[in-house]
Parts: C-alpha cells; structure tokens; sequence
C-alpha cells in the first residue's frame, strides 16, 4: 500500500482502530516504523546532525499533522534524535 498518497482519518469520526496484527501487517510497508504499545502506535526514529535540523523537521511534520487533523506525539532525545 502506498502510504504517502493517503490522507489521515481522524480516530473521531467512528473509524475503528486496526487490530495489532493488522497493524503489524501495515507496519511492514513503512520504512522503519514500528508498532508498539499492544498495536495502538506507530514509532519510528531518526537522527538528526545537531538540534536545528531536528526542529525543522519537528516543525514541518507539525505543519503536516495540523493539514492533516492528526496530532502525533514527538519526543525529542538530547539534541540530535527524534
């Protein structure tokens, strides 16, 4: 499945969650990620070359997931990880 030509529907509107095994199934076509937490999250991350890089991509995902409706948790690890 081509992920990056979807849209995000809000978990609000009555949309089941996948299953963790579904989950795990769509996970596998997502470079890097990760399913954790009993299926019901994605993780993946990256690693940045100092603290500016890694905000700028903190702030144009954040700009992504606002387009979207869909608002992700980040964490930021020292300067370098997301």
């Amino acid at each position: 499945m081509d992920w990056s030509a979807r849209k995000c529907v809000p978990c609000e509107g009555g949309t089941p969650r996948l299953g963790a095994a579904q989950a795990e199934e769509a996970a596998r076509a997502l470079d890097g990620w990760q399913v954790r937490e009993d299926g019901t999250r994605l993780a993946k991350r990256y690693e940045f070359g100092g603290f500016t890089d890694a905000m700028r991509f903190v702030n144009a995902m954040a700009a992504v997931a606002e387009a979207e409706g869909h608002h992700p948790d980040f964490l930021l690890h020292g300067y370098r990880l997301v």
